[in-house]
């Protein structure tokens, strides 16, 4: 099997390929939405029935909107994270059912930049101090998981790899930062080719031509391009966090990619121009 993402590519190149042999790509961001709209729907159905413990599937404690906001943005994190099916499968539901008694983090990414809080406090020798807040009553837990069941089915998740699988090593993602910072027009909102739409094609064309990766064309770009930016931009944030909360000079937070003391040194001064303008 193929997928569509290649089909062109391998055409070009002389390579038989037909239409039967496309394979579809889900977007992860797709599939993320359909566990919020399942579990929403699920809640109401539901409505005031009781559940086992003879209490209702929502309220305090239990799956509130914001619990399903966070469910949701698990499920997604924990797709990303891993670069095949059993991983992912594992780590959907692992996450979620966790509990101080009984914390199910081992298929949650490791280190200071997790998105998994747990790991986080293990990586900073706090785990002791940790407490799983989001932590639903067994009735609740089994109310949900045929939602988490029908949504970490394999072929559901093995149809996300092709989303997924596009992940850069450390040089290239800083050979492509290097790159963007060329191309002032997609960065550099104070100038006017920022809003010039040409000049921004043709410079996510030319960003694809040389980081020459198969399969990695203008489409990939602009999806690296907002991901990134939007990576950044959380690591500022964590980095005023940091200086706010009062800590020592030498316990600040510090980003540890690579990339990103090169991205911060044209990002930074964007801020810095928008601020004197």
């Amino acid at each position: 099997m193929v997928t569509l993402r290649l089909f062109y590519l391998l055409q070009k190149k002389g390579h038989m390929v037909t239409v039967s042999q496309f394979e579809k790509i889900e977007c992860v961001g797709h599939i993320q939405k359909r566990m919020g709209n399942r579990l929403r729907k699920l809640k109401a159905s539901f409505g005031k029935n009781k559940l086992s413990d003879k209490k209702t599937i929502g309220g305090k404690g239990r799956l509130t909107d914001v619990a399903i906001k966070k469910l949701t943005t698990y499920y997604g994190n924990a797709i990303r994270a891993n670069a095949y099916v059993n991983e992912m499968r594992q780590a959907v539901w692992a996450h979620t059912a966790s509990t101080d008694y009984e914390p199910k983090h081992w298929f949650c990414p490791k280190g200071s930049n997790s998105w998994c809080k747990y790991n986080v406090s293990v990586h900073n020798n706090k785990v002791k101090e940790f407490k799983h807040k989001n932590t639903f009553p067994e009735a609740v837990s089994q109310a949900i998981k045929p939602v988490f069941k029908e949504l970490s089915n394999l072929k559901l998740l093995r149809k996300c790899l092709g989303d997924c699988k596009m992940r850069f090593s450390e040089p290239q993602t800083c050979q492509f930062v290097e790159l963007l910072r060329e191309h002032e027009c997609l960065w550099n909102n104070s100038l006017d080719l920022y809003k010039n739409k040409k000049m921004r094609d043709r410079a996510i064309a030319a960003i694809s031509t040389d980081m020459a990766i198969p399969g990695f064309g203008d489409r990939e770009v602009r999806r690296k391009l907002k991901s990134l930016k939007s990576t950044y931009h959380l690591e500022v944030g964590k980095i005023q966090k940091s200086i706010k909360s009062g800590m020592s000079t030498e316990n600040l937070y510090v980003p540890n990619m690579k990339w990103f003391s090169v991205m911060d040194e044209y990002l930074k001064n964007v801020s810095e121009k928008r601020h004197n303008r």
